[in-house]
């Protein structure tokens, strides 16, 4: 019944705007951040059955409501619809006016706009251009146009889901990627899960540490796994980041970047980003394996318990100028160790060098 609407009933807080004959709304299920509803206060069905004074004050609340959203938002762009009718996809019959941010990127290629109603005649301008890249930027990120954490950042922004598999992580690059995955889990109340590994003993313990501090505060929104070479007897190398968006828009990139300050900025480094409008079937692989990889047997959840463990063994490889070499994928051999031969000769060295001398000639056989 129309005197059911749930606008009228809405959570107070949700309510951002009332004149005499309209309500402002923060919709519930949000297409975007700051998708807004205008609805009349009198119940009335479709655009067609408002007053023309009903339709004037809709019209004119635009303007304000897009002041609005810009207070706390900053869209490049905006769709305004209304939908009449249960065959143009009405579910509420209560006339309400959509006002939706877009944001560059939101979508793989925006083109055609409100013409998505009817997805195979949107965008005629296809065949003139084809999608094959993100906001004009390539599908490849190599660092050395626009760095890898650029791209992460945008992404993140839109996302309501990450999903991320690094074998190597260091403070250097969580810090770079900390304050956007802040805002994902605690002031959007989005959700994240992240795999790691203990391979090498390079990953960083001050980044794990930083990470389950921040769990702390999500109310279980962010899931973190730790997968245990030692266990699996097998090294670990993913580096693969996924991102789900409020309407189920998904993206990926998949290539050689860890999570550090150099992979993500300056090293050279290729990932591919996968989009569900580019490569559908590619993505879905790469879903599938990230849930095989976050629940395999061979990983555990990150613990502070867990962590402490991982201190008290961790070896971690030689340092060069105080950085650590990342991207290693063996062991530094052991120094050699000399043999009995070889003690007494140094030894003798040790002793002509004492003695002044500057010049020796050692000769042996060369199985010794």
């Amino acid at each position: 019944m129309l005197s059911d609407s749930p606008f009228l009933t809405a959570d107070p807080t949700r309510i951002f705007l009332k004149t005499d004959l309209i309500l402002g709304l923060w919709d519930a299920f949000p297409v975007s951040p700051g998708h807004a509803l205008l609805v009349p206060r009198r119940v009335v069905a479709t655009w067609f059955d408002a007053s023309p004074e009903e339709q004037q004050a809709l019209t004119e609340a635009i303007t304000t409501t897009k002041e609005i959203i810009e207070e706390s938002h900053a869209p490049d762009g905006y769709n305004i619809g209304i939908n009449a009718g249960a065959a143009a996809g009405q579910t509420v019959f209560h006339l309400h006016v959509h006002v939706i941010p877009r944001y560059r990127g939101d979508v793989e290629d925006p083109r055609g706009g409100v013409r998505h109603v009817i997805p195979s005649k949107a965008n005629y301008l296809v065949k003139e251009s084809p999608a094959t890249t993100y906001g004009g930027k390539g599908t490849l990120v190599t660092n050395s146009e626009e760095p890898l954490a650029e791209r992460l950042a945008q992404d993140l922004q839109r996302a309501q889901r990450v999903d991320l598999a690094v074998s190597f992580l260091q403070p250097s690059g969580l810090t770079q990627l900390l304050p956007h995955l802040e805002d994902l889990l605690i002031q959007r109340r989005g959700s994240c899960r992240l795999v790691t590994g203990d391979y090498l003993d390079i990953t960083h313990p001050d980044a794990l540490e930083q990470l389950l501090n921040l769990a702390q505060q999500t109310d279980g929104r962010l899931k973190l796994r730790v997968y245990q070479s030692t266990t699996a007897r097998r090294g670990f190398h993913p580096k693969a980041y996924l991102f789900t968006n409020a309407v189920g828009t998904r993206t990926a990139y998949v290539g050689s970047s860890n999570l550090s300050h150099s992979a993500l900025n300056e090293a050279v480094e290729w990932n591919y980003r996968l989009t569900d409008a580019l490569d559908p079937s590619g993505l879905g692989q790469v879903h599938t394996h990230f849930e095989k990889l976050f629940n395999d047997p061979h990983t555990t959840g990150l613990t502070y318990e867990w962590l402490a463990a991982y201190r008290k063994r961790r070896k971690p490889l030689p340092t060069r100028e105080k950085e650590f070499v990342e991207m290693l994928d063996d062991t530094p051999p052991e120094p050699a160790e000399p043999h009995d031969i070889q003690k007494e000769a140094l030894k003798e060295l040790q002793k002509t060098r004492q003695e002044g001398n500057k010049l020796l000639s050692i000769s042996t056989a060369s199985s010794s």
